[in-house]
């Protein structure tokens, strides 16, 4: 389904305070392994965090649970992002929102971990997300960044859209084959739209 952001779009509502994915510092660059396999939209994983052997990841989701979900796991020690996986993905933009990046630097996202409590391991926000793909580039919104100021953290070719309150807002995968944008379509069940 092809969809736009207006004013009062439910996408533009911000869900609530205490599942929101603070940022509270970068680690340095590591690696990145994005996969496009037609079948999930994107997985990306950072420092060869294939599965964790030694310790079990805390989970962060968002998505609609019926037509969207992101799934991002997090060190339990450090709040390290150490993978994304855009599981299902069925609502894309034509175009992106009006946001201003601003560079923030190179490297991987450390959440906060206040708000996994004991025990509990895995955070589910039911919020709507949406993706764009525009030329070679995808992106995924977890809330309105229209005309907001967001810092852009790198990893090789992933960019972490973080607004000017430490909240991730979503990111962007950029350099993609053609095959990963035909996986992407494929997966999404969505044409590609040329940027203007």
């Amino acid at each position: 389904m092809i969809e736009q952001l207006w004013p009062g779009h439910p996408a533009l509502q911000n869900f609530g305070v205490e599942y929101k994915m603070k940022i509270n510092s970068i680690s340095l660059e590591n690696s990145v392994s994005i996969k496009c396999d037609g079948y999930l939209p994107v997985i990306i994983t950072f420092g060869g965090n294939d599965g964790p052997t030694t310790w079990v990841p805390e989970y962060w989701r968002i998505g609609d649970f019926k037509r969207s979900i992101v799934e991002i796991s997090i060190c339990p020690t450090t709040g390290t992002i150490c993978k994304i996986v855009v599981t299902l993905l069925n609502k894309m933009l034509t175009v992106l929102p009006a946001y201003e990046c601003l560079p923030a630097g190179k490297g991987i996202p450390n959440a906060s971990l206040s708000i996994w409590q004991e025990d509990k391991g895995r955070i589910d926000v039911n919020q709507e997300v949406y993706g764009c793909l525009i030329d070679n580039e995808f992106s995924v919104l977890f809330s309105n960044a229209d005309e907001l100021r967001l810092q852009k953290s790198s990893c090789g070719r992933v960019a972490f859209l973080i607004d000017d309150s430490g909240i991730l807002k979503g990111f962007e995968v950029g350099n993609l084959s053609q095959q990963d944008i035909e996986n992407i379509k494929y997966a999404t069940k969505q044409p590609m739209y040329p940027r203007n």
